[in-house]
């Protein structure tokens, strides 16, 4: 048979197993290209000498998929009723046999080997975190004595860890952090940190030294020194001019802390003048203070005697005081009028005056935060005596955490029939935050703050109801920023004043949505910090029916009125002496839009049909920001053309747009 002859055969059969016609029992022969496989179906059941059969089968015409077969594996003989000869591990015996999985009765005669049962017998190379090991095995049938090995599986965990090193040496103001690493080969896990002893000042020289190596600025927050005397010889003196090397470091708070039992006396002068000093805590082995240790520490307000405490040598003018008359020993005075030895610890606080020491050892401890809010982690408040500055050990939760002060950039606008996107980053120094957001398709209604973003939206109802928007927003506590989108055109009746704190913007959906005013309608921007802003697609239309307001007025010098792009002011009639949009105080902002087509048929050249800047009486002082959009075709006295009149006091600035006819 040639090549295309057998190319030939094997393109048919594939259309004939692709194009099989079945029958799915209704008679009715159908044809399908794609077979629905269902369940496997049992054939027939797998036991010792028969083959387990399954098919898959069409669900439709039930030709047969695939077909699993399940080899028969034979009888397993095992010593039945009557044996002759026991079988052994490794030996045959002979007698009765049956079949250990289906209890078939064989022939007698020979019964097979039972095999070894091994068991674990002990380690003989434990595994590690990157090895196997080896397992000693053993039969565990009676007189067999065969014994073997297997190999243990790497077990992750079995680290064999170094000693801790230090990552951050501990220095003389913190604890140190270290480490430690697995030492086995190519393995590299760490079993975390632990923190390392703070260091401790063992001489005078080493205390100047650490001395050098601060770098702090807080009174508040000193760092905390231990000096361990053991190796100062029992006297801690000025050798070295320890306190001249500490006002020489000024702005480098620390908190002394003596550790060790060998120091008996502070020497006179030891830390004189030395304003670094925030507190210090002396040890009970200290039998002498002498003069002036340390006195002139303008910055010491607490001072501890630890428990034990029994000094009976107490210089004058030990410790930094003002009080007349008491030569500066009122805390000396206070130490030795308590029992001693000292059963507890006792602190005296320095009042705020510097002018007197107390026993602070029950703390008026206040809150003080010590960490500042972020964006997402609330402050943290430490305990603090009011009485002596020492620091307590409590702390809480301060001011709520700030949130994200975000910067949007629009990234895709949003439009009638798909929605936007916007990017988001946190301006707040040291936060790095972002987002980004879906800008959702616009419905009808008012909303807080953004229009476009889900969940915002506050009432449907609103949107074909301005009553209803100004009940909302008019409500106490319901102070806010508010934007109300419209889709229709709707009417309007009555005063609508923009309360205190509330902002408002009205926004049309799709084409022209207009509001007809009625004759007593009319919009007030007349309060402390409210602002209204038309938007596109907005018209204020005044019905051309006769009015003796303004559509529009701004009365109060916080008051801000803005007209956007696509927004429109038309159709106004006033008969009084009047204007269209009125700013008898507060601020007009024109970014864009059209005034047009609005009359005052008053006579009296202090009403106009378009924009009043000001008032007539020049006691109130109306500003127009005039930076796009059209003012032309309004008129007074019916067919003047009129669309800007300034009174005097009144302010106008105008960097674009255009203006028909001002006055003056």
């Amino acid at each position: 048979m040639n090549i295309k002859s057998l190319f030939a055969i094997v393109i048919s059969a594939s259309f004939i197993v692709a194009f099989v016609a079945c029958n799915d029992g209704s008679n009715e022969t159908s044809v399908h290209t794609i077979h629905d496989a269902g369940a496997w179906h049992t054939v027939s059941t797998k036991t010792c000498n028969v083959d387990g059969v399954k098919e898959l089968r069409c669900t439709v015409c039930q030709f047969v998929l695939n077909t699993d077969i399940e080899p028969a594996e034979g009888h397993k003989w095992v010593a039945g009723e009557n044996v002759d000869i026991e079988p052994t591990c490794e030996d045959e015996g002979y007698g009765d046999t049956v079949c250990s999985i289906c209890d078939e009765q064989g022939e007698t005669g020979t019964i097979p080997a039972l095999d070894h049962n091994m068991i674990d017998d002990g380690e003989q190379t434990p595994a590690t975190c990157i090895e196997t090991g080896i397992m000693n095995t053993k039969c565990d049938r009676e007189g067999c004595t065969h014994t073997s090995t297997r190999i243990i599986d790497i077990e992750p965990n079995a680290h064999d860890m170094g000693e801790w090193i230090p990552t951050t040496p501990a220095t003389y103001i913190a604890e140190g952090i270290e480490t430690n690493t697995c030492k086995n080969t190519d393995c590299n896990h760490t079993s975390g940190t632990q923190s390392s002893p703070q260091k401790i000042i063992t001489s005078t020289e080493e205390f100047i030294t650490a001395i050098g190596t601060l770098n702090n600025n807080n009174a508040s927050s000193p760092y905390n020194l231990k000096l361990d005397i053991d190796g100062v010889g029992g006297s801690f003196d000025a050798v070295g001019s320890i306190g001249h090397t500490l006002t020489a470091n000024s702005g480098k708070y620390v908190s002394l802390e003596f550790t060790g039992n060998s120091l008996v006396s502070i020497d006179q002068n030891a830390f004189n003048n030395c304003s670094n000093i925030v507190s210090v805590a002396i040890p009970s082995s200290v039998t002498t203070i002498w003069n002036w240790a340390f006195n002139g520490c303008s910055n010491l307000y607490s001072v501890t005697f630890k428990s034990g405490s029994n000094i009976t040598t107490f210089g004058i003018a030990v410790f930094p005081e003002y009080t007349t008359g008491e030569g500066g020993n009122r805390l000396r005075t206070a130490y030795e009028a308590l029992s001693k030895p000292l059963t507890t610890d006792i602190t005296f606080g320095r009042s705020a005056n510097g002018l007197f020491w107390n026993i602070c050892n029950q703390h008026n401890f206040i809150w003080e935060e010590t960490t500042a809010p972020t964006c997402t982690t609330a402050a943290i408040e430490s305990e603090k005596c009011s009485d002596c500055s020492t620091r307590g050990t409590a702390t809480r939760t301060g001011r709520d955490a700030l949130g994200h002060d975000m910067v949007w950039t629009v990234t895709k606008p949003v439009t009638e029939t798909s929605t936007g996107l916007r990017d988001g980053v946190c301006q707040r120094s040291g936060c790095m935050y972002t987002e980004q957001q879906i800008i959702q398709l616009p419905v009808a209604g008012l909303y807080t703050n953004d229009p476009f973003l889900a969940g915002e939206l506050i009432t449907e109802v609103a949107a074909n109801d301005i009553a209803a928007v100004f009940t909302y927003i008019g409500t106490s506590g319901n102070e806010g920023t508010y934007t109300l989108l419209i889709n229709q055109n709707v009417n309007m009746t009555g005063l609508r004043p923009i309360g205190i704190n509330r902002h408002l913007t009205i926004i049309g959906l799709g084409s022209e949505c207009k509001i007809t005013m009625a004759s007593d309608a009319r919009f007030t921007v007349n309060a402390t910090n409210s602002r209204f802003t038309l938007g596109n697609n907005i018209t204020l239309d005044g019905g051309d029916i006769n009015r003796t307001n303004s559509l529009v007025t701004i009365i109060m010098d916080s008051a801000v009125f803005t007209m956007k792009d696509g927004s429109k002011i038309i159709g106004n009639r006033t008969s009084s002496v009047n204007s269209t949009v009125n700013i008898a105080n507060g601020t007009f902002i024109m970014e864009g839009g059209t005034i047009t087509g609005n009359i005052s048929t008053s006579t009296d050249e202090g009403a106009t049909g378009g924009v009043l800047i000001g008032y007539s009486n020049s006691t109130y002082l109306g500003n127009f920001e005039m930076k796009g959009g059209t003012i032309t075709g309004n008129f007074r006295d019916t067919n003047i053309a009129d669309d800007v009149y300034v009174v005097t006091g009144g302010i106008f600035t105008q960097t674009g747009g255009t203006i028909g006819v001002k006055r003056p």
